[in-house]
């Protein structure tokens, strides 16, 4: 058995995960859902264009890692989460690039998103640039999500 980190990994990279580790994801993933959305609800001074965009925001991650804990597997080790952000980082670069030079615009506000009517035309740089941005939350979610995988497993 090879160790990355800490964890203890199979010939392909990925943790090898008991049943403590999908209670723990079970409770991360509840907790990126309910943390946000219970602040927002009862947090009476957020404004309601905030409030809204934490939410959705939360349900967008929760959807990223499940798809990850389900699909990917990017983050069942510490080289693993390495590589997601590298990977989401490239293609967020890639298509702020993109969408940068298509339409003469400053990097800073296209990764804003303030206005998103610079995206305009852009549509599937847009995709590929929140998607980048999902990537690499996800990887930094899943840091201390695996570093409690790897306690509770000893």
């Amino acid at each position: 058995m090879a160790l990355t980190g800490l964890s203890p990994v199979n010939k392909l990279g990925h943790m090898k995960y008991g049943r403590h580790a999908n209670r723990i994801n079970v409770l991360f993933i509840l907790g990126i859902f309910l943390a946000p959305i219970g602040y927002c609800v009862f947090d009476a001074s957020i404004p309601t264009d905030v409030g809204h965009m934490v939410i959705l925001g939360s349900f967008a991650l929760g959807a990223f890692v499940i798809a990850d804990w389900y699909h990917f597997n990017l983050t069942n080790s510490y080289v693993g989460i390495a590589w997601a952000i590298a990977v989401g980082a490239f293609v967020a670069a890639g298509a702020l690039l993109i969408a940068s030079v298509a339409n003469s615009a400053s990097l800073v506000a296209l990764a804003l998103l303030q206005p998103i009517e610079r995206w305009g035309g852009h549509g599937t740089s847009l995709r590929a640039y929140l998607s980048g941005v999902g990537i690499i939350a996800v990887a930094l979610v899943s840091v201390p999500c695996l570093f409690l995988i790897v306690l509770a497993g000893r």
